[in-house]
């Protein structure tokens, strides 16, 4: 059951998690050796201390994988590791491909990543949103990378890019976990093959440089606060506190309609988005089964919480916020995080959304009144495929460029706004029948949803709706 627990959560997370928890889970997995060692010599000792620059790479069915900040020719990392301090830091930043073109040339178009891991908490950042993935007050968060090397297997000298080196190696089923050293034991080249073993087919290395044995990077420490990954920034109270409807979309597998926990985006953010996709050979498409595009109404209380960074289907959202929905410009470009959750919406990207299962309301609840944030009504669903037919929606993107993708935003529209071909509507797809979900089976027509858009209460159980319990910007609360 362990063995099928961890490998169900490797595929959910993302692939930098999943590497790094593979790595420090590979000495625990394997047996010790017997006591009668055939070694010729011992693995090296990595110092409790260090520091490093390198390449990272991510490929995925033996393709580079175009998650950013990662792609085909490597990622320039930072990283520091304290084994004593127990905790350990690593940072990526890469030109965003898409950014509007006021933002070129300025930091606006980075897109950075760091991710902090100490005794208690595993965290990432991008740009300065902080977004919790583990959180241990009793400790034990830390892992050591480099943790495998005392009982690891001894594979002999090889040849690595023109360099005899020595290889220390882990295995478990069909995972593999290399170290290649050179002659004074030091680092370089470190290689994880799990998704040979959980399904995934992802595959991550990294090649060290200016690998420093006792070496600190105190900026990449530089105000960080477990507490504010925590608490995150809840934006003030606005003056009307009646609820407001949104339009929001999202590129989902077939006939799972479950948007609590997902990321959905206004018009301007899905396209851009789906741009990404496609300009980026369908990667996200691919990662998650994405078939069909929904436009939703979702009624929401105006107050925005913590963007919730979720993946997969089952969701796994990284963030603490389980109750405000959550608000944030695509990428996390351009502004500091309070004008990018709380300001004015941003005309060259759009927004992205996330609904948080806790506070999703119930049938009969509205938000505001019933201890709820939100509550949706579906519209109109199209098979993905029917946008991308003709390949004018793609040539729309790609001759758009990049953000704002305004003649494409045209096209993704009017799939929704009509059912005909020569209007570039796209037919509406039903829900499934109520026999294809087991708690509505006594049940006629469509459920989940219906045809009116909503949710039958036989869809499944709901996490029950609660208030946020960490402490509020400016002390409000929805009673």
């Amino acid at each position: 059951l362990a063995e099928a627990q961890l490998r169900e959560e490797t595929l959910l997370r993302a692939p930098w998690v999943a590497w790094l928890d593979a790595l420090a889970a590979s000495a625990a997995k394997r047996p010790r050796p017997a006591l009668a060692s055939t070694r010729l010599r011992d693995p090296p000792t990595m110092p409790a201390k260090w520091s490093a620059s390198g390449d990272m790479y991510l490929w995925s069915g033996g393709l580079p994988h175009p998650l950013l900040p990662f792609n085909a020719t490597g990622t320039r990392v930072k990283m520091a590791s304290d084994r004593e301090a127990k905790r350990i830091v690593y940072a990526a930043h890469a030109k965003f491909p898409f950014a509007p073109e006021n933002v070129l040339g300025t930091s606006g178009e980075w897109f950075n990543l760091t991710v902090y891991i100490t005794d208690t908490l595993y965290g990432f950042a991008f740009h300065d949103s902080g977004l919790t993935m583990t959180d241990k007050p009793g400790g034990g968060v830390f892992k050591d990378i480099f943790g495998f090397l005392p009982d690891a297997e001894d594979g002999g000298e090889v040849e690595f890019e023109g360099r005899r080196l020595q290889r220390w190696f882990s295995q478990h089923g069909k995972a593999v976990t290399e170290l290649l050293v050179d002659d004074s034991g030091s680092p370089v080249y470190l290689s994880d093959d799990t998704g040979s073993d959980t399904g995934t087919g992802m595959k991550t290395s990294l090649k060290f440089d200016d690998f420093v044995a006792g070496g600190e990077l105190p900026n990449l420490w530089r105000g960080f606060s477990e507490e504010a990954f925590r608490k995150p920034m809840l934006c003030p109270t606005p003056q009307d506190l009646s609820p407001i409807n949104v339009t929001m979309y999202i590129f989902h597998p077939a006939d799972n309609f479950n948007i609590a926990g997902q990321d959905l985006a206004d018009p301007l953010g899905d396209t851009l988005f789906t741009c990404m996709d496609l300009l980026s050979d369908d990667a996200s498409m691919v990662d998650h089964d994405y078939a069909w595009i929904t436009k939703w109404e979702i009624e929401l209380y105006p107050q925005w919480g913590q963007y919730q960074n979720c993946n997969g289907y089952p969701a796994q959202c990284f963030g603490v916020n389980d109750f405000w929905v959550g608000r944030e410009v695509p990428m996390y470009l351009g502004g500091d995080l309070n004008s990018r959750q709380c300001g004015p919406v941003n005309n060259e990207t759009g927004s992205w959304w996330s609904l948080p299962p806790g506070g999703h309301c119930g049938p009969g609840q509205r938000p505001g009144e019933d201890n709820c944030t939100w509550r949706e009504r579906r519209v109109k669903t199209i098979d993905g495929s029917c946008l991308k037919q003709g390949g004018h929606f793609k040539a729309a993107c790609r001759r758009d460029g990049r953000a704002p993708f305004n003649s494409a935003a045209v096209l993704f529209l009017e799939a929704f706004a009509s059912e005909e071909s020569m209007e570039n509507g796209c037919p509406e797809l039903r829900p499934a029948a109520c026999s294809r979900n087991e708690g509505c089976q006594s049940e006629a027509g469509a459920c989940c949803p219906d045809l009116s858009g909503t949710m039958r209460s036989c869809c499944g159980a709901r996490p029950r709706p609660r208030p946020w319990h960490g402490d509020l910007q400016d002390g409000s609360v929805i009673v």
